[in-house]
């Protein structure tokens, strides 16, 4: 009797798990993502910068200042600021060629925080002699919410 009331028990409190999960997951579903659009080792700022960019002017002043020293040029991203606004992180002067990912760590009625992930030996950090200064370029669904860069 006490093996039946036992398998019971673990039967049911699995399903309770397994429904903790699919709500987990529905969060995060319905929360919104970065998408890279433009990313080059050449052009970002000298110290680390993260720019939320809501209209193609600022865009197209941060693309100027970009093709200043280049030949050719990179083109300009158009984005479709009615539906979406930009987010620019330049990691400032680094060896490293690989930059690091940014997500979306919390999310609030008023707020939006994003970080950048750490980048672990193991990610294959390719070291140069040259220094760089790479810039990522990310999509972002429009919001009204302000947008932080949080330092962790």
């Amino acid at each position: 009797m006490l093996l039946i009331l036992l398998t019971v028990l673990l039967i049911v409190s699995c399903k309770s798990q397994q429904k903790t999960g699919k709500e987990e997951s529905a969060e995060l579903a319905d929360m919104p993502t970065l998408s890279l659009i433009a990313s080059d080792l050449y052009g970002g700022a000298e110290e680390e910068v993260f720019e939320v960019i809501r209209d193609q002017a600022s865009l197209q002043k941060f693309y100027r200042k970009v093709n200043m020293t280049r030949k050719p040029g990179l083109a300009v991203p158009q984005v479709d600021f009615s539906k979406n606004i930009a987010v620019l992180y330049c990691s400032g002067s680094t060896n490293a060629t690989e930059m690091p990912e940014i997500y979306i760590s919390d999310e609030n009625d008023s707020e939006m925080h994003l970080e950048k992930g750490k980048l672990f030996a193991k990610d294959s950090i390719v070291k140069s002699t040259a220094t760089v200064t790479p810039f990522g370029l990310y999509l972002l669904p429009l919001t009204d919410k302000q947008v932080i860069f949080s330092q962790k």
